[in-house]
């Protein structure tokens, strides 16, 4: 099979959840072209369904040095390094993400997301008010739930 056979197999076995299959297909792409981006990203992806965050990092490593712009890369990157809680580097990788693509509401929710492990609360608030602000209806609910926490803080603080 040559490399467009092998990535159409590798994707089709995505769509059916044969991960382990699919990273078979998408490890063959790469012993034939090294540098194959998208077989990088798809196998990357098998990687992160498989929780092997480590492995999911490498692949993910590889693409950004071939892709540098691309702010899907550093926001998977960031995903899988929040995962193994590496929360700075997560942290830095959706920056990069935001950066990359200032609207990218779920970058900002997941970087607030990591902000909240670290208990960096107005961080955390801020990407979350612009994630909501940009659509993300997990970082409405959170939002809301925060406004109606601090309200009842403050009717304790009254009583």
């Amino acid at each position: 099979m040559d490399t467009k056979q092998l990535l159409n197999k590798g994707k089709r076995q995505i769509k059916s959840k044969q991960y382990n299959h699919a990273l078979q297909s998408f490890s063959r792409v790469l012993e034939k072209d090294p540098d194959n981006l998208d077989a990088l990203i798809f196998r990357s992806g098998c990687y992160m369904q498989l929780d092997k965050f480590e492995d999911c990092i490498k692949d993910l490593d590889k693409a950004i040095a071939l892709d540098p712009n691309n702010p899907k890369l550093y926001y998977n990157r960031g995903s899988a390094q929040a995962n193994l809680k590496n929360y700075n580097q997560a942290i830095g990788d959706f920056t990069i993400a935001i950066k990359l693509n200032p609207d990218y509401e779920k970058a900002y929710y997941n970087r607030g997301s990591v902000y909240l492990n670290l208990d960096n609360h107005e961080n955390a608030v801020m990407d979350l008010l612009k994630a909501a602000d940009l659509g993300n209806e997990q970082a409405r609910v959170l939002v809301k739930h925060f406004e109606k926490r601090g309200r009842e803080i403050r009717n304790q603080d009254e009583d």
